[in-house]
C-alpha cells in the first residue's frame, strides 16, 4: 500500500473468545494499531443480539465455547443480509479438516489455528481493511 494513508480508526474489530485473557490481548493489539477494538468473552448469543447496534466490521472467533458454539454463531451472522460485509476470521485449536471446510463453506474469511500468530493476523486485518477503506 505504499504511499496511501489507511485509516484504522472507522474500523471496528470484535474478538469473541471463551479465553478472556486472549480476548484483552488482542484488543489492547488492535487499540494501539489504531482500530477499534471490542472483546466479548461471554455467550456468543448475547453478542448476536447487540450486532445491530455494535456493526463490527471484522469478528474474529473462536469455534468452541460455553453456549452457542462459533459455527452456529457464524451461520446466524451470514444469514442476516445486514451482516454481509462483516468479515470474519476464526481463531481455534481444533485443526480438523472438517470445521476448516465448513467454516469456509459459511464464508469465513480466513481460518486460523492455535496457537495464534500475531504477525498473520494483522495481515489478514489489514488486507481487510484496506478493502473498507477502498468502500
Amino acid at each position: 500500500m505504499e504511499g496511501r494513508m489507511v485509516d484504522n480508526t472507522n474500523i471496528w474489530i470484535a474478538t469473541l473468545d471463551d479465553e478472556e485473557m486472549l480476548c484483552e490481548i488482542l484488543s489492547n493489539e488492535f487499540t494501539k494499531a489504531g482500530y477499534v477494538a471490542l472483546a466479548y468473552s461471554n455467550d456468543k448469543r448475547d453478542f448476536l443480539e447487540m450486532m445491530p447496534v455494535l456493526m463490527p466490521d471484522i469478528i474474529i472467533t473462536d469455534l468452541s465455547s460455553p453456549g452457542m458454539n462459533g459455527l452456529e454463531f457464524i451461520r446466524n451472522v451470514r444469514t442476516n443480509p445486514l451482516y454481509d460485509n462483516i468479515a470474519v476470521i476464526v481463531v481455534t485449536g481444533h485443526n480438523s479438516p472438517e470445521l476448516r471446510m465448513e467454516a469456509k463453506r459459511l464464508g469465513v474469511y480466513e481460518f486460523i489455528c492455535k496457537p495464534l500468530d500475531l504477525n498473520y493476523l494483522f495481515l489478514l486485518i489489514e488486507q481487510i481493511a484496506s478493502r473498507l477503506n477502498v468502500q
